[in-house]
């Protein structure tokens, strides 16, 4: 088991706030299917010029590979070009 952190961003406005919304919606969703336990989900301040969300959460080792893959397919589904994967330093942008 181990512990790690994925983070997506939307502070080039690529997409607009419903769209956003959808993406941080399936980017949660699909953490929560492969990870054992989510530890928590935070957010940029909605008052501030960019759109934040990461989430933390354990999963198993075994389970690492589907989750990058799964999450690799959902930011290309939104035009993204990356999403901030912290397993320890430095950080991977997958």
């Amino acid at each position: 088991m181990c512990t790690v952190y994925a983070t997506i961003g939307n502070s080039d406005d690529k997409l607009g706030q419903a769209r956003w919304s959808v993406f941080a919606r399936e980017f949660i969703d699909t953490i929560n299917i492969h990870a054992s336990q989510i530890h928590g989900v935070w957010w940029s301040a909605p008052n501030e010029p960019w759109q934040n969300c990461c989430v933390g959460f354990a999963i198993a080792e075994a389970d690492l590979n589907a989750l990058q893959a799964a999450l690799v397919t959902l930011r290309k589904g939104f035009g993204q070009e990356a999403i901030a994967w912290v397993r320890g330093y430095p950080p991977e942008m997958i």
